[in-house]
């Protein structure tokens, strides 16, 4: 953030690689793709979206990731 950024996506703990993967394909899938989400938003559906799906619903797959900064 000294850097520049106008926010930025932790993890709060040590996460899977695939399923950190598949959480920020699931993210930017939402904020590039048709809906156009902000960023907050997207990270909140791609969450939602693993909870549903039988494979990445346990928490620690994706509870762990966090947005700081700027909302907007």
């Amino acid at each position: 953030m000294y850097a520049g950024a106008s926010r930025v996506l932790v993890s709060q703990w040590r996460v899977a690689d695939d399923a950190t993967a598949e959480l920020m394909a699931r993210m930017y899938s939402g904020i590039l793709g048709p809906k156009k989400l902000r960023p907050l938003a997207a990270l909140r559906e791609a969450q939602i979206s693993m909870w549903k799906d039988k494979r990445w619903n346990f928490p620690y797959y994706w509870a762990g990731f966090v947005m700081q900064g700027e909302w907007r």
